[in-house]
């Protein structure tokens, strides 16, 4: 008996420090974790082991205040027990604990040597077994002794003297045990037999992890302590035992808070009405009958106290051979009857008899859906749980098998279901069998959670089946506005397990819609079967609503399955699941919430839009993807590191620098001033040191977050349950700040080396230009003229290939070609995957590509312009390019000037700002668009923004690039038939014309064939032939064809 009595308070506690160890193991993980990185480090300097132990005993008291209502009872157990026996000898102790001890001396001689060991076989031990050291102990040595590299070593001091040099990165580990060992061995008790404070009472304060572990090495069972030192040692399942205990103690806790204020007489009917108040969950979810009630509840809760937790098999037999427990209706016969129901018994009325027929045709329909369960419909479904609801529809509807094989053909009981329904089971022999252990232990655990978080969930009194009527309220708080099905209603219980059932498909599955199919039917049915009862009103009302319930699910199971599930979770009692992030709400939206939502969303997508531009927004996003470390495994993508995006988002502000014959000074201008300069020319030096800027400000903005989530993990308690996510974020942003200090490093470097800078840019923007696929140019007809013009964002397609066009001439100065003549192009990325950021790096569509590539085309052309042309010029070409174009500005302001000096202002300003300087651009005063608009802005809502004004911008420049290309087109004609005319007047000794310098084509086979025209002519054919296509080869898209006669 004494052996029994010490294993029951040793088993507990032994279960409750390993359960706190393992949350102090997860909180030791944390924080090992959470020191990795240089930034982290250097954050946490003042992290030491001091801190750890604070949040490790924090951890403890913790688990401790979760479970003090059992583990008080437990630890004066323990105590009581200690003061009966001696405690166990400490040499044995340490043997265990340690294996350690040499022969001759005690370790009561040396307290140091105890300690030592006892430290190093717990911290450093395991450190440097999984380097390679090895236990050369021999079983039953008294002697220690240890191995590295075949070296031995025969003590811990030797072993600790040899660390530094094998593993100087564990001296610090070496010197906190050294510190450590000498705190304790001054706080060591002089007496030989250790006395355990423990206050029961007050166990938070008085009892720690390391008091407890020693007290369960000393007075604990033996075989216990030394079975949890061997590898494969019991399983006691800790946390289920730490659960169990604290749960058993909450219903024991219920039933003396019930009996308390009852007399010593009171009844047994009494009690179970007094603790069924206490009972606060709700008693439609997870009921194991269609009649169970809170008094059931009651029941089972003193039958659980009385002999014991329902996993064990002798404890159900004891519940169910004990006399003195009454479940009462509809499991045993009632000892009372009301003279109303002997009345109606006398006068052999059957009240019931309509409402038989209305469950006799339900139960017939549950055999329809019985046999319907092994379709794939419930494919998805755990075996267990169609199990579970075959055997409630059985026994709901007095259903059995027609053969002993199998379960697919069913039969109703009439008889016995006729007496169900008529009478109130007066005879034991018509009692129901109780639920099976599996539902009523569920039960258990939702009224043990209830009674333990002292939550309400519902205060409706349910005592009287009779009385849980269908809620046809629609607005109470308890069903949040949805019918709640009438479950003690038998009628109701096929409608309720087919509802559960559709609740338990996955979302993967595709059978949602058919099961709610089924489920609509039976609510026609039942509105059928009631209206032939004669039921009408609040009934057939339910029924309608609950119908409309269902459409709603229908109509949004697809899109929003958890508000969906919600839905059919209210119905039957259960509380809706609340979504993770909190801004979404329980149930799906109503068709008029949903337009409502939809245009509030596209409005504020709509502003989001309208402050950035397309290529700002895509380069956001691909810059968010390195943090998040998505995939982008398709071969269609460009992948980018952070400092080739930083280089494309200056690039899509500004655009490249233009090109020219003194190329050398346009790389760097220290060198001579470019003839001819203009205020539009950008350079290659500069542009570096503005994305040198940049990256500064993406470095100190990274290490500001890093910072804030740090200082936020130092405010947490170690258990929070949130900690975890916060490690996880500080781990992206240390990583994310790893990626932006190397783009500034990288961006100093290009300072250093502007040439290096312009290869770059070059090559990059070669590889984003292979990758935006093809590229349109045939502008044939006035359809698809129209269709090219809209293309690009309203840019068009022919700036893009003036790009490419650009980047050649770029390409083959800077020597970044290959042996064939065209541009390289590469980004950091390579096959090889050798790059840090090889597995973290932006992933940039097609889509994107094409994107990004147009605005740097458009900025790039749109400078090259007003480079050649001077401001006289310019206000000339643009009031052209607003008559001949063929795309309107739809978001044109309504005060923009009709002179076109707002458009001018725009173009100008654009290239001076860029549009990483738009915002500044609209604060400026010395431009008047800008002032206009502050003037609109002053009154109401803005009507221009970054993407209103880029969409002009791209008109524009489009219109002007074929202005400029006709001009290209023409001068070229012109100097052609000037060295036509100039070879005809000279000519050559021998008469002959002089020969055609250039190159050209071969005219086509009809001119061989075709009559050669006359002299006279000759002037006006030329003319005919000279007609021009709308381009030259300088400068356009089209190559001129010449052809002499």
């Amino acid at each position: 008996m004494n052996t029994t009595r010490r294993m029951c308070w040793a088993v507990p506690l032994l279960c409750l420090q390993e359960a706190a160890q393992d949350k102090i193991d997860e909180v030791a993980a944390a924080h090992a974790k959470s020191g990795d990185g240089d930034v982290l480090s250097r954050i946490q300097e003042g992290s030491n082991s001091q801190e750890l132990a604070k949040k490790k005993h924090s951890v403890f008291m913790n688990v401790l205040a979760t479970n003090e209502s059992w583990v008080q009872e437990v630890v004066a157990d323990a105590l009581s027990y200690s003061k009966t026996v001696p405690p166990r000898d400490r040499e044995k102790v340490n043997k265990i604990l340690n294996g350690t001890g040499s022969p001759g001396k005690s370790p009561r001689d040396s307290p140091v040597q105890s300690l030592l060991s006892a430290k190093f076989n717990e911290d450093v031990w395991p450190t440097l077994r999984s380097r390679g050291w090895k236990d050369d102990q021999k079983p039953g040595a008294k002697s220690i002794g240890y191995s590295y590299k075949g070296q031995s070593y025969s003590s811990i001091v030797s072993v600790l003297n040899a660390i530094p040099k094998y593993h100087p990165e564990l001296l610090p580990m070496v010197n906190a045990l050294i510190s450590s060992v000498q705190a304790l061995c001054k706080e060591e008790d002089a007496t030989i037999t250790p006395t355990f404070e423990f206050d029961p009472k007050n166990i938070t304060t008085s009892i720690t992890a390391e008091s407890l572990k020693e007290f369960l090495m000393l007075f604990a069972p033996l075989q216990l302590v030394n079975d949890r030192k061997r590898t494969n040692r019991i399983n006691l399942h800790h946390n289920t035992m730490v659960g169990r205990m604290s749960l058993l103690s909450a219903l024991h806790g219920a039933v003396k808070s019930a009996d308390k204020d009852l007399p010593p007489d009171a009844t047994s009917k009494t009690k179970n009405e007094a603790l069924s108040k206490l009972i606060t969950v709700n008693s439609i979810s997870s009921r194991p009958h269609p009649l169970w009630t809170r008094i059931h509840d009651a029941i089972l809760l003193r039958a659980v106290t009385k002999h014991g937790w329902l996993d064990r098999q002798s404890s159900v037999t004891a519940i169910l051979n004990d006399k003195t427990i009454h479940w009462g209706p509809p499991f045993e016969a009632s000892t009372e009857k009301s003279s109303e129901t002997e009345e109606k018994q006398d006068d052999h009325e059957l009240p019931s008899n309509s409402k038989y027929i209305e469950v006799l045709s339900v139960a017939g329909r549950a055999v329809s859906f019985l046999k319907n369960l092994k379709d794939d419909m419930v494919e998805d479904i755990s075996s267990s749980y169609l199990n579970e609801l075959r055997e409630k529809l059985a026994k709901t509807y007095c259903l059995s098998p027609q053969d002993e094989e199998g379960d697919e053909d069913w039969k109703v009981d009439e008889d016995h279901l006729k007496k169900l329904i008529v009478s109130d089971l007066v005879t034991s022999e018509d009692c129901e069998e109780l639920p099976n252990k599996k539902l009523l232990t569920k039960r258990l655990k939702k009224i043990g959670t209830a009674i333990m978080s002292k939550t309400v969930e519902t205060t409706e009194e349910l005592d009287d089946p009779k009385q849980e009527d269908i809620d046809t309220s629609g607005g109470s708080s308890e069903n949040y506005g949805f019918v709640l099905v009438d479950q003690s209603d038998r009628s109701n219980v096929l409608l309720s397990e087919m509802t559960r059932s559709l609740l338990k498909l996955p979302k993967k599955s595709n059978k949602q819609r058919e099961f709610a199919q089924l489920i609509m039917n039976e609510i026609d049915s039942l509105a059928i079967d009631m209206a032939k009862s004669g039921e009408t009103g609040s009934s057939l009302t339910s029924m309608e609503k609950l119908k409309d319930h269902m459409d709603v699910y229908n109509s949004n199971c697809k899109t929003a399955m958890r508000q969906s599930k919600n839905v059919l979770r209210v119905i039957l009692g259960i509380d809706p699941v609340t979504a993770k992030t909190g801004t979404e709400g329980l149930f799906p939206l109503t068709q008029e919430e949903k337009s409502t939502a939809k245009l509030a969303k596209a409005a504020l997508n709509k502003r989001k839009k309208m402050n950035e531009t397309p290529a700002d927004r895509t380069l956001n996003r691909a810059l968010e993807a390195i943090a998040r470390d998505e995939d982008g495994s398709s071969s269609d993508n460009l992948r980018v590191t952070s400092t080739e995006l930083l280089i494309l988002l200056v690039l899509s502000s500004q655009g490249i620098p233009v090109y020219c014959d003194e190329w050398q000074n346009i790389v760097q201008t220290g060198l001579e001033a470019v003839s001819m300069d203009s205020d539009f020319r950008i350079y290659f030096d500069v542009m570096a040191g503005a994305a040198k800027a940049s990256s500064e400000v993406w470095l100190e903005t990274a290490r500001l977050k890093l910072e804030d989530k740090v200082r936020l993990l130092k405010t947490m308690e170690a258990g929070d349950a949130t900690r975890s996510n916060i490690v996880d974020e500080i781990s992206i942003l240390q990583k994310d700040y790893d990626f932006k200090k190397t783009t500034y490093i990288e961006m100093d470097e290009f300072c250093e080396h502007p040439l290096s800078f312009a290869k770059k840019i070059i090559t990059l923007l070669e590889a984003v230009r292979k990758n935006i696929g093809s590229v349109d140019l045939v502008y044939a007809g006035e359809k698809k003229i129209r269709a090219l013009n809209k293309s690009e964002n309203g840019l068009g397609t022919k700036c893009l290939n003036w790009l490419t066009k650009e980047l050649a001439r770029w390409g083959k100065s800077l020597g970044a070609t290959d042996k064939h003549g065209n541009v390289n192009a590469a980004t950091s990325i390579k096959s090889t995957k050798d790059h840090p950021q090889s597995h973290d790096s932006a992933i940039l569509t097609k889509r994107d590509c094409r994107t990004v590539y147009g605005q740097i085309a458009q900025q790039t052309r749109l400078r090259s312009i007003f480079i050649k042309n001077p401001e006289s010029k310019m206000k000339e070409d643009i009031p052209k390019a607003q008559k001949q174009s063929t795309t309107e500005w739809e978001d044109r302001p309504s005060w923009w000037s009709k002179d076109y000096a707002d458009d001018y202002d725009l173009l100008t300003n654009i290239l001076d700002f860029g549009y990483a300087g738009f915002e500044e651009m609209l604060d400026s005063s010395d431009i008047p668009f800008c002032v206009k608009l502050k003037e609109e802005a002053s009154e109401g809502e803005v009507t221009f923004s970054r993407a209103i004004a880029q969409a002009h911008i791209n008109h524009l420049t489009r219109d002007l690039h074929s202005i400029d290309d006709s001009e290209e087109t023409m001068k070229l004609v012109a100097r052609n038939k000037a060295r036509r005319m100039s070879g005809k007047s000279t000519g050559d000794s021998s008469g002959k014309k002089a020969s055609k310098k250039g190159g050209g084509v071969q005219a086509g086979i009809q001119s061989f064939f075709a009559k050669r025209p006359s002299s006279s002519s000759s002037s006006e054919s030329a003319a005919k032939r000279q007609k021009t296509p709308p381009t030259s080869p300088d400068h356009s898209d089209v190559e001129i064809i010449e052809i002499n006669d």
